[in-house]
C-alpha cells in the first residue's frame, strides 16, 4: 500500500504519552494506603511486643510498600509503515492506518468546584458553600473511521491537554498524517 503522503525526513517512531497530572494522582493514591498500613502494623506490633518492634514494623511496611508499588503503564503511540499502534504496557489499544485516522480531538468540559465557605461560625462551613470559577478539564481522543479512543481515562487540566494534543499532532504529522479536513 502506497502512503498518501511521504514524510520529508525520518520521523521519530514513537511517542510516550504520560501527563504529569496522572502520575501525581497515582502517587498520592498509592502513598495513602501504604502509610495507613504502616501505622496499623506499627500500632499492633508495638502493642503486642515492644515499641522497637513497632518502629521496625512501621519502617518495614513502608519499605515493602515502596518496593512493591506499581506505576501505571505509559501509553505509547508508535508509527511504522504508515500504521499507528497505541499500546499501554503490552496491551494493544488501537491499530489503524494513518489514512483511517481522521482527527486528534480535544474533549473538554467545564466544572465549577464547590468549596467550604469561610465564616466565623465553624459549624456552618459545610452548610454554607461557595462555588469557585469554571475550570476546564480535557481528554484527548483519537478519532478513526470506525472507533474513538481516549488517551487517558481521567480528565486532565486543559492547559496540559493542549500541550499534549500539540505533541501528538506534531508527532503524527511528521510521520505523514494529514487530518481529514485538510486532505485534498
Amino acid at each position: 500500500m502506497k502512503p498518501y503522503r511521504t514524510p520529508a525526513t525520518t520521523p521519530p517512531r514513537e511517542l510516550v504519552f504520560e501527563p504529569a497530572a496522572l502520575a501525581a494522582t497515582h502517587s498520592r493514591l498509592v502513598a495513602v494506603p501504604v502509610l495507613v498500613a504502616a501505622v496499623v502494623v506499627a500500632l499492633v506490633a508495638g502493642f503486642l511486643f515492644d515499641r522497637l518492634v513497632g518502629l521496625l514494623g512501621f519502617l518495614g511496611t513502608l519499605l515493602l510498600g515502596f518496593l512493591l508499588r506499581r506505576t501505571p503503564a505509559s501509553l505509547v503511540l508508535r508509527v511504522e509503515n504508515a500504521v499507528l499502534t497505541v499500546t499501554r504496557g503490552d496491551d494493544p489499544l488501537l491499530a489503524s492506518s494513518l489514512e483511517d485516522l481522521h482527527d486528534v480531538a480535544l474533549d473538554t468540559r467545564a466544572i465549577r468546584p464547590v468549596g467550604q465557605a469561610t465564616g466565623m461560625v465553624s459549624h456552618l462551613r459545610m452548610v454554607q458553600t461557595s462555588v469557585g470559577p469554571e475550570i476546564d478539564r480535557s481528554r484527548i481522543r483519537l478519532v478513526t473511521r470506525t472507533t474513538e479512543l481516549s488517551l487517558c481515562d481521567e480528565e486532565i487540566a486543559h492547559t496540559e491537554a493542549v500541550e499534549w494534543i500539540a505533541r501528538v499532532r506534531t508527532f503524527l504529522r511528521r510521520a505523514g498524517w494529514v487530518p481529514l479536513d485538510e486532505r485534498p
